[in-house]
């Protein structure tokens, strides 16, 4: 069975902060993707390490460009 994490775990295993992952919960966005399911028991949050792992490995099908400038300096 694969390990439940908490919001504090999960944030530091995604690169993401407490706060940014619990706002993901509401707007479903993470790093302007989808965000990682999760699981709600009672009043407690846990994600599925082997989900997020998922999660991360699918991000790279997203191509990420570096911003431009758009006023010379």
């Amino acid at each position: 069975m694969t390990p439940l994490l908490t919001d504090s775990e999960a944030a530091g295993f995604l690169g993401s902060t407490k706060a940014a992952l619990r706002q993901s919960r509401y707007s479903g966005k993470l790093f302007g993707v989808q965000a990682p399911p999760y699981l709600k028991l009672g009043h407690t949050v846990r994600y599925r390490q082997e989900s997020l792992e998922d999660w991360l490995s699918s991000l790279s099908q997203f191509q990420v460009e570096p911003a431009t400038a758009t006023k010379d300096i």
